[in-house]
């Protein structure tokens, strides 16, 4: 069942298997491949029932910790050159911070209260959380492929290491 197209014990297709002689990169491009088409939804349906809740409660805590407990205004540093550029949509030093910009400057329009800074830091925190849900999102995803059975043994060798 290590042959190119052989199915595996849960129907699924092997692209390829690579040889002992190729190096890193090509294992890489092998693994993707096998990867590539996996349903984990369809496979771990109870896994997935209860994510978007998850996801949804992770983003609202995240959000609320960061707004409860960020500074109400300006603090130092690059701070009120940051904030300023936001709100004109100017250029800051290099260099620039344009995603940072054009963010701040569409939080600042957007929300109906608080002041410039505070939105800006609202957009920050906002930012935040939505990081902390990729991550959880990546983390179940790499969590769900580990537990396959095709999956190679040596790609959990890193953990612990």
């Amino acid at each position: 069942s290590s042959g190119s197209g052989a199915a595996n014990p849960k129907g699924m297709k092997k692209v390829g298997v690579a040889s002992p002689a190729n190096d890193a990169t090509s294992k890489r491009v092998r693994l993707s491949k096998e990867w590539a088409d996996v349903d984990l939804a369809a496979q771990y349906p109870e896994e997935f029932k209860n994510t978007p809740r998850a996801c949804g409660a992770l983003f609202v805590g995240v959000m609320a910790i960061y707004v409860l407990t960020m500074h109400p205004s300006v603090s130092g540093g690059d701070n009120g050159e940051l904030l300023g550029c936001a709100c004109e949509l100017g250029v800051a030093h290099p260099p620039g911070y344009p995603t940072f910009t054009m963010l701040g400057w569409l939080f600042v329009k957007i929300l109906p209260f608080g002041t410039p800074a505070f939105r800006v830091g609202v957009m920050s925190a906002a930012c935040d959380a939505l990081a902390a849900v990729f991550i959880l999102l990546a983390t179940q995803r790499w969590f769900l492929l580990s537990l396959r059975a095709d999956a190679p043994a040596e790609e959990g060798a890193w953990i612990g290491s």
